[in-house]
């Protein structure tokens, strides 16, 4: 009569009380017997990963780098599929369905003639008496909205004005639009500057998880066995396999996430672009000082932000830069038109340059749409590492099956 087997295909003869594991054949190998494995619950996992199992369970150093790779694997896993789950649908939604955009944007009819960046401000203004406009985003080449965005009590609100007419579209508070709310979930876990601080750090347990989990990957003895699914195997060696190869995939892109954000929350920024103006008030017209800023640089302009100490800044994506907003700048003298400060990415010291790259690269914007969705991927790996590094301590912890007798 077979040895019958427990749901996750763990022998049950193999009790505490194995002193020995005959390893299966793997790709048509059977390799030799593995070191005597110790009877501590814990130890039992390593049963089947012949990469543990030959270096010894009783090892102190493979002892301990499992027990941390377990133990931060279940205190920081639901926090970081939280988080790289909301990256991946941001990632795939924003952008790619209406209503799912940073900035807000609606469809308009395309006319003849276009409104002033001066009619559009002073239509916000009016509706908007107790709250300035800080910045104006030009959302597409043509026919869509501009987003006015204006800070409030109650948060960020977008106006979405039609540059042919001038009048107010739509105005939405960007915390409760579905983007926002995927934002500020990522970003700060809804909690504000403090929830930025502490998603940062929690966000290094990635770096944590993975070193561990590279120190425990059967490849380095073996690249073939790390970077294949023994699809014939019993289902507990499918599902360490599928452990295995998520892990290895996206090892490299969970490292990268959690330093970016890092960097971003706790390496300061370049210094500020907008230098003080002695001289207060606005006299050209927005419209002109804007032509004046966008006339400095190459590039695309993305945003005008409005006088600030009496200067009007203009943002730029000059060729070469990443991010995709651009982060290169020109100050404008608000009453002269004079050009008080030129802030080109492209002339920063490097220090600064990685800095400014850190959003870019965090969100693969250098890469495009392909780049974009191989994180989006990438973003899910953690669900997949935490459902089965759960099954393997569920059979863990599971009481051994007693063998029947023979007949």
């Amino acid at each position: 009569m077979p040895t019958p087997v427990t749901p996750l295909g763990v022998d049950p003869t193999i009790t505490k009380m194995s002193r020995v594991h005959e390893l299966p054949a793997y790709d048509g190998v059977t390799l030799p017997p593995a070191p005597a494995i110790s009877e501590s619950p814990r130890c039992q996992l390593f049963l089947g990963f012949e990469a543990l199992a030959r270096t010894g369970c009783n090892s102190p150093i493979v002892r301990t780098i499992f027990a941390v790779h377990q133990f931060a694997g279940f205190v920081f896993g639901a926090y970081l599929i939280v988080v790289c789950g909301t990256g991946a649908a941001i990632l795939m939604l924003e952008n790619q369905i209406a209503g799912y955009r940073d900035y807000p944007m609606l469809p308009v009819p395309i006319r003849a003639h276009q409104a002033t960046l001066a009619r559009m401000v002073q239509t916000v203004q009016r509706a908007n008496p107790r709250t300035p406009v800080y910045h104006i985003l030009e959302s597409c080449a043509r026919g869509c909205t501009y987003d006015l965005s204006m800070h409030a009590e109650r948060g960020r609100l977008d106006a979405l004005v039609d540059p042919f007419t001038g009048a107010i579209v739509k105005t939405v508070q960007w915390d409760r639009t579905p983007i926002g709310v995927l934002y500020r979930l990522h970003g700060s876990l809804m909690a504000g500057d403090i929830g930025e601080t502490v998603n940062a750090i929690a966000g290094l347990s990635a770096v944590l998880l993975g070193a561990t989990g590279l120190a425990l990957w059967p490849g380095w003895r073996s690249p073939r066995r790390g970077f294949t699914i023994a699809w014939r195997g019993t289902p507990f060696r499918i599902n360490y396999d599928l452990h295995k190869l998520a892990g290895i995939t996206a090892v490299l892109f969970l490292f990268m996430w959690a330093l970016t954000a890092a960097g971003q929350v706790f390496w300061p920024e370049p210094p500020e672009p907008i230098p003080e103006s002695r001289e207060a008030g606005r006299a050209l017209g927005l419209d002109r000082l804007a032509e004046i800023g966008n006339a400095a640089l190459p590039g695309e302009l993305t945003f005008v932000y409005t006088a600030a100490g009496g200067t009007v800044v203009v943002r730029k994506r000059v060729p070469g830069d990443p991010d995709p907003y651009g982060y290169s700048y020109v100050a404008v003298d608000a009453r002269t038109g004079t050009i008080r400060r030129v802030y080109d990415i492209r002339k920063f010291p490097l220090p600064w340059r990685i800095r400014a790259a850190l959003y870019a690269v965090h969100i693969g914007s250098p890469g495009g749409t392909v780049l974009r969705s191989i994180y989006a991927v990438a973003g899910l790996a953690p669900a997949l590492l935490f459902t089965t590094a759960l099954l393997m301590w569920l059979n863990q912890v599971r009481p051994p099956v007693a063998p029947s007798p023979k007949n």
